[in-house]
């Protein structure tokens, strides 16, 4: 009997989000494609707090529980960011290197769509990234994602929304203007079983040319170019 295609999705992507009491963790989950969709099969969870969380080794034991092989895998999923720097691009290593040694497709999701996918809402955004006094948002209109782009408060009258995802991080200006302008906040969630079911049906990449979504240059980068210019 051939074994059906499986999907692995590698959520990490934003770690500081996450609260002790939370109903969802960050992590990994694993299903197999039945028609149009996916059945999710389990999930391991992932501790935010700890720098060494062995999730690769965790996917392979989640795949063994079922009865899969990693040669079972059809796509593997990585929510892509933005989000944490080091959180985003393990993620997006450990998705590359699944990839290139099953032979399964690679898909980088957004980390906005993640959170967008539970909110039944006509218009809002997903603030992701906060920095400063800006933030990376993504406005979702009649359940379709837009672009992302940096966004500070004054930003917020154009956009036109009436909810606003956001973690503890989003700077006081924004938050002030929400109050404002009536829009309520509400934290995001990013969970690994909406990321295997947004897996189905996204996009694959190069493998070879897939990077994490970073909004901005990485701060290393930044503070050496500061001090010895672009050579």
């Amino acid at each position: 009997m051939r074994t059906p295609a499986a999907i692995l999705a590698i959520e990490i992507s934003n770690p500081s989000a996450w609260r002790k009491n939370d109903d969802w963790s960050p992590g990994i989950a694993v299903g197999v494609m039945e028609g149009t969709g996916v059945r999710l099969l389990g999930m391991k969870a992932s501790d935010p707090r700890d720098r060494d969380d062995p999730f690769l080794a965790h996917a392979a034991e989640l795949l063994a529980e079922h009865g899969l092989e990693p040669r079972d895998l059809a796509r593997v999923a990585v929510s892509a960011g933005p989000g944490g720097f080091t959180a985003v691009r393990v993620a997006v290593t450990a998705g590359k290197v699944i990839s290139l040694s099953t032979g399964a497709a690679l898909c980088l999701i957004p980390s906005a769509h993640v959170a967008a996918r539970r909110i039944d809402h006509p218009s809002f955004a997903v603030a992701l990234a906060s920095k400063g006094d800006d933030a990376w948002l993504t406005p979702i209109r009649d359940g379709q994602p837009e672009a992302g782009r940096l966004a500070e408060a004054r930003d917020l009258a154009e956009m036109r929304i009436g909810l606003l995802l956001a973690d503890d991080h989003l700077p006081a200006s924004m938050r002030e203007e929400c109050g404002r302008l009536g829009i309520m906040i509400k934290g995001p969630r990013f969970d690994p079983a909406d990321l295997l079911q947004l897996a189905v049906n996204a996009e694959k990449v190069d493998v070879h040319r897939a990077v994490p979504l970073y909004p901005r240059q990485a701060e290393a980068v930044r503070k050496w170019r500061a001090l010895h210019g672009d050579r």
